[in-house]
C-alpha cells in the first residue's frame, strides 16, 4: 500500500467506525480466502487451499461435477487436473471452514453427500454451503440439515431487506451472502436481514476501505481474493490499538494464536 492508499484507509477506518461500539473486523475468522489465497496461488487449486490454510484462513472452494460423476474443484482456465472433492476437504480445520460454492442445480447433492460422509474432518462446524439456486440449497438443507447453508445473491431484483429475507427463506436457507453494493447494502438493511436470524456475508472485495465499510454495516465475513493482504493492511494501520486493547483476544487454532473477530471501540 503506498502512502496515499494508507492516509486514504486511515482516514476510511475513522470515518467508517465513528461511533461502533462494538463491530466485527478484519480477522482470521472474517476473512474468508476465495479460491483460496488466489493471490499467490493459482485459483481454486490446492496450492491455493492450502496456503489459506496455512495463512489461517478459511477459503471458499467452488464445486461443479465432472465427466465421470464425481465431484471436482472447478477451474476456470487453470492447468492442471481440478482436484476431487474428498482431498478438498481433508484441509477441513476449525476456525478455517471450507466454503463449498455449489456450482449447478440440486442434481449434484447425492455426490456432495456422498463425499462429505467420506471425510471425518467435513463437519458442521468445518464446512458450510453457498449457492446461488435456490432449489440446490433446498436440496443441500434436506440432505444435510445439519450444515449451514448460503444463498448467494447479486442483489438483482432485491428493493429492500424484506425481498432478500423473503428469497432466503424461500430456498430454506440459515444466510445470505451477497455482491456488496453500499448504495442499497447500510447498517439498517443489514441489521433487518440479521433479524431475521439470518447471517449476512459479502463478497468480493479487494480494497481495505470497501472491506471495512462492510464490516461496519454489519457484515459476518467478507470474501475477497487477497485475505492476507487485506489484514496485513489492516494491522499495518491498527496494530498497535490492537495489541494494547484489554478486550483484544487470540483463538488457538492447531498451536497457533489468530486473533479473534471481535474487537472493541478503540
Amino acid at each position: 500500500m503506498n502512502v496515499m492508499s494508507r492516509l486514504f484507509a486511515a482516514a476510511a477506518v475513522a470515518a467508517i467506525f465513528a461511533g461502533c461500539a462494538t463491530v466485527t473486523r478484519p480477522a482470521y475468522d472474517t476473512l474468508v480466502a476465495r479460491g483460496g489465497e488466489a493471490s499467490d496461488a493459482p485459483k481454486n487449486t490446492m496450492a491455493a487451499f492450502r496456503l489459506a490454510i496455512e495463512r489461517g484462513f478459511g477459503f471458499v472452494c467452488e464445486v461443479a461435477p465432472s465427466n465421470d460423476g464425481r465431484v471436482v474443484a472447478f477451474q476456470d482456465g487453470t492447468e492442471g487436473s481440478p482436484a476431487p472433492l474428498e482431498d478438498v476437504l481433508e484441509l477441513a480445520r476449525s476456525g478455517r471452514p471450507i466454503y463449498l460454492r455449489v456450482k449447478g442445480g440440486a442434481e449434484i447433492v447425492p455426490a456432495i453427500k456422498s463425499a462429505m460422509a467420506a471425510q471425518p474432518a467435513a463437519t458442521p462446524g468445518n464446512v458450510l454451503f453457498q449457492s446461488f439456486c435456490p432449489d440446490c440449497c433446498k436440496a443441500l438443507k434436506e440432505a444435510m440439515p445439519d450444515y449451514r447453508v448460503v444463498l448467494l445473491s447479486k442483489l438483482e431484483g432485491v428493493a429492500s431487506a424484506g425481498d432478500l429475507v423473503a428469497k432466503a427463506r424461500e430456498a430454506g436457507a440459515d444466510g445470505v451472502a451477497v455482491r456488496f453494493d453500499p448504495d442499497l447494502v447500510n447498517e439498517e438493511f443489514v441489521s433487518a436481514v440479521k433479524g431475521e436470524g439470518l447471517s449476512f456475508n459479502v463478497w468480493t472485495l479487494d480494497e481495505l476501505p470497501l472491506v471495512l465499510r462492510a464490516f461496519a454495516v454489519g457484515a459476518d465475513t467478507v470474501t475477497t481474493n487477497c485475505a492476507k493482504q487485506m489484514f496485513d493492511e489492516y494491522c499495518a494501520l491498527y496494530a498497535p490499538e490492537m495489541q494494547s486493547h484489554s478486550e483484544f483476544e487470540e483463538r488457538m487454532i492447531d498451536g497457533a494464536a489468530f486473533p479473534s473477530a471481535q474487537v472493541h471501540g478503540f
